[in-house]
């Protein structure tokens, strides 16, 4: 995996795959370019097409790689104040995504509805 200011690239995202495979993420957050990612932040799902990142902006991005257009990005929640540490997929319900965050809150989200179901507070 590299990175870079507004493109992501992710190398061999199936472990299973014989071959190795290019695929470039590009993401706009607002105004500015998403922050550096660092690979502890890259999050793979039940569904191998959906993944998650983290970033040290506060951004929660969420990546859909069968979508045919060029970005792959499918979401950005905003809702953290500072550097997220860490992304989660719920075990059994693929739907539910949770972040920690250096803000002291790790937030539930629902990715169906794309909001924050859950706030816990430190």
């Amino acid at each position: 995996m590299t990175s870079a200011k507004t493109v992501l690239n992710t190398v061999c995202l199936s472990e299973s795959s014989p071959h190795s495979r290019d695929i470039t993420l590009t993401a706009l957050y607002g105004n500015c370019n998403l922050p550096t990612l660092k690979q502890s932040h890259i999050l793979r799902p039940v569904k191998h097409h959906i993944l998650a990142t983290a970033a040290t902006n506060g951004a929660v991005v969420l990546w859909n790689l069968n979508r045919p257009s060029r970005s792959k990005q499918e979401h950005v929640f905003v809702d953290h104040k500072r550097t997220v540490n860490k992304v989660c997929f719920h075990s059994t319900e693929p739907t539910k995504l949770i972040s920690g965050s250096q803000d002291g809150t790790m937030r539930l989200f629902d990715l169906r509805t794309k909001e924050v179901t859950r706030t816990y507070h430190r």
